[in-house]
């Protein structure tokens, strides 16, 4: 979390200025590969979008990306926050959407938050299953939207499970002295001892 110190001093009218400034200058970001969702079925990486690009906030309304900078690569210090169903890295000050105790929307940075903590996914309220916080040497992407309402935000995952298709099955039609049969395959079986099943046209 930034630390902010206060630097008092007087000008040439005998003006007191008060002067606020931060130990650490790194603003609240995302990680280059954190997903917004653009349209129903459209996602972007924070890299990828650009100025007065628009994402979907957390109640279905567009909000403007007004301003985004790129933040050279440097050790920062970083929290991941994981769900039963979810997890995100952002930058320990970023502002995460918590419910008060009253029901109204409110926020907290990832830095303070725990174990246990209650966020909001999507529309429901999910219990935080961990929260890891660490230093890495990496770039983060820092974003500004008009309005400033919540948005969803999602970890794209780096790799997939690899998977097949319907194992293929085979057709063959013969002839015979009795005509034209068709032999299928039964592809519903692995058993060896299964023979085709044969049918006359």
């Amino acid at each position: 979390m930034n630390q902010a110190r206060f630097i008092s001093h007087t000008d040439d009218d005998g003006w007191e200025i008060v002067l606020q400034t931060s130990e650490s200058l790194v603003p609240d970001c995302y990680t280059k590969d954190t997903l917004f969702q653009t349209s129903l079925d459209c996602y972007t990486t924070a890299a990828k979008l650009k100025e007065y690009d628009t994402v979907l906030g957390a109640s279905g309304n567009r909000l403007t990306v007004v301003s985004k900078q790129v933040h050279e690569r440097m050790k920062r210090k970083l929290v991941t926050l994981r769900t039963t169903q979810s997890e995100l890295t952002v930058t320990a000050d970023h502002r995460v959407v918590i419910r008060g105790v009253d029901g109204v929307l409110s926020e907290n940075v990832a830095g303070n938050l725990k174990k246990g903590d209650l966020v909001l996914c999507g529309a429901l309220e999910q219990k935080l299953t961990k929260v890891m916080s660490f230093v890495a040497n990496v770039e983060v992407v820092e974003l500004r939207f008009d309005p400033d309402d919540p948005v969803e935000t999602f970890k794209a995952p780096r790799w997939g499970i690899l998977t097949k298709g319907q194992r293929p099955g085979f057709r063959l039609s013969a002839f015979s002295t009795l005509g034209p049969f068709q032999i299928e395959a039964a592809c519903e079986s692995s058993d060896r001892s299964t023979r085709p099943r044969c049918k006359s046209l």
